[in-house]
């Protein structure tokens, strides 16, 4: 399980998210494999070090991330 936050600068939560699926080894390498074979068909967006957002898009990297094995569990804020 994966419960990612987001803060604001002055420390007040925004958004809060649960994720749930493979465990971390089997993700990271499922994920990463999706990645390189997004790569190679040139579905990178920018050149360069980017953060996975910029290189896939969100959705696309939604997309990916379900397919390694993650899936988003609605929570109550």
């Amino acid at each position: 399980m994966i419960i990612a936050e987001a803060f604001s600068r002055t420390d007040q939560r925004l958004q809060r998210t649960r994720l749930e699926g493979a465990d971390g080894y089997t993700f990271t390498a499922d994920f990463i494999a999706w990645a390189a074979r997004q790569a190679a068909a040139a579905e990178v967006r920018g050149t360069g070090a980017l953060d996975p957002v910029t290189a896939f898009g969100l959705d696309h990297l939604t997309h990916g991330a379900a397919g390694a094995g993650l899936r988003h569990i609605p929570t109550i804020s």
